[in-house]
């Protein structure tokens, strides 16, 4: 969770700290870790993600988590923050808008995403080429084989 934190927020409260001893630090972190409150961590973050935090922060050291409960804390805040489909990445909107603005860079976007699946055709094609030369080598050897075995 942290590592979420990390992430929205670039920085943790803990950061940066500097004490002369190695052990003094990671004591200090350590009561920061269980001072901080989730609410404060989460700030500006959906409630749900505040709720998932404090749910493993009440965990008790050798307990399980429940995984499905952890998700269902982010499924529900994709669901009611309205998030839309998963495909919406901010990097995706952008390729999409330049696409727009760029008929060259739809061709080529374009002919790069159908690479694979014209690449597995021919391959497919080849493969069709392939067995029936087989096939034909296979005949035509039976062919000389039957014409040995009628001069015996």
């Amino acid at each position: 969770m942290y590592n979420l934190i990390y992430f929205v927020y670039g920085k943790l409260p803990w950061q940066g700290i500097a004490l002369r001893h190695r052990n003094d630090k990671y004591k200090r972190i350590m009561e920061l870790k269980m001072n901080t409150p989730t609410n404060k961590l989460c700030q500006d973050l959906p409630e749900e993600m505040n709720n998932a935090f404090k749910y493993i922060k009440n965990l008790k050291f050798d307990e399980n988590p429940d995984y499905n409960h952890i998700r269902n804390y982010f499924k529900k805040s994709y669901h009611d923050n309205n998030y839309g489909s998963e495909k919406n990445y901010d990097w995706i909107i952008k390729e999409r808008n330049e696409e727009k603005n760029n008929p060259y860079l739809f061709l080529k976007n374009y002919h790069a995403k159908n690479a694979k699946k014209n690449l597995q055709i021919k391959v497919g094609h080849l493969n069709q080429k392939m067995i029936q030369f087989k096939l034909f080598k296979m005949s035509k050897s039976l062919l000389v084989l039957k014409k040995i075995m009628l001069k015996i």
